[in-house]
């Protein structure tokens, strides 16, 4: 089984020749924008966003439901 070990000096020179001869792309604004705003408004992603939004509503509804209950508890006993 043949294996090459890369030095760490190889990997540089390698890493220096790519950096040279590739350049970074630079995505045009407006595109980004625009793909930023269909992954936002998605179907899956509004589907989460509602779902999270109902269960929210849900919560508060239980813990208010649960403060008059305790109020409402205590008064009662206040009362006997």
């Amino acid at each position: 089984m043949s294996e090459k070990n890369l030095s760490d000096r190889d990997v540089a020179i390698l890493e220096e020749s790519l950096r040279t001869s590739l350049h970074p792309v630079a995505p045009d604004g407006i595109f980004v924008k625009r793909l930023w705003q269909q992954l936002e408004n998605s179907s899956a992603s509004g589907r989460q966003i509602r779902f999270a939004k109902q269960l929210l509503t849900i919560a508060v509804g239980l813990l208010v439901g649960f403060a008059i209950f305790i109020i409402g508890r205590d008064l009662i006993e206040e009362t006997h």
